[in-house]
């Protein structure tokens, strides 16, 4: 029997996750408002500020699209409870991370088991996004939208085109290009700079 959410198919949605686009966003719009209780569930069963369940809900989702996009999720079960039990682990990272006295009372905390299996290999990834991030913040606005619609969102060039004003695909391929040549150069500078600082 083919799941349904709300009377949609989870397939159909899975389906457009995957698509990327205009079909991705829509399906994680639908996502996130279809799960928005889960908030509500972090401030009461986690003792979490509105910012922080909230915070662990855009988590989990992001997180859900990655797995979809990976096929680590291939809808072998419904994706409310996939997603309760990321949402779960997220709110459980976050009370890990509170001075130990508050984390005291919290039983939850302590049913759950840490999936931080490799710290260090974490603290090294974490330092890369890091770079990163600080280098793609200053490549502007346009590049900015232009490789996270692309990237990050699975836009076509197309879309963006037509999204953000561009003549054509064929100037947002161009400046795309760009926009990367750019990234990575600014990331080879840095590394050559850390390098000689060690």
């Amino acid at each position: 029997m083919r799941k349904k959410i709300n009377g949609n198919n989870e397939e159909i949605l899975l389906a457009d996750i995957r698509l990327g686009g205009l079909q991705q966003e829509r399906a994680m719009s639908d996502l996130f408002r279809r799960y928005h209780a889960f908030i509500g569930m972090g401030q009461g069963r986690y003792r979490l500020s509105e910012s922080q369940a909230m915070q662990a809900y855009s988590d989990t989702l992001l997180s859900f699209r990655r797995q979809v996009l990976t096929e680590r999720f291939r809808g072998d079960s419904q994706i409310k409870t996939y997603l309760f039990k990321i949402f779960s682990n997220k709110c459980v990272d976050i009370i890990r991370k509170r001075p130990s006295k508050e984390v005291d009372g919290l039983d939850e905390a302590r049913n759950i088991p840490n999936e931080s299996d490799n710290v260090l290999r974490k603290i090294i990834i974490q330092e890369e996004m890091d770079k990163l991030m600080g280098e793609f913040k200053k490549l502007g606005e346009t590049c900015q939208q232009i490789l996270l619609l692309a990237e990050y969102l699975g836009y076509t060039s197309a879309e963006i085109a037509e999204k953000i004003g561009f003549k054509n695909a064929h100037s947002v391929i161009s400046k795309k290009h760009k926009c990367l040549q750019r990234l990575r150069g600014n990331l080879e500078k840095k590394h050559v700079k850390g390098s000689e600082n060690v």
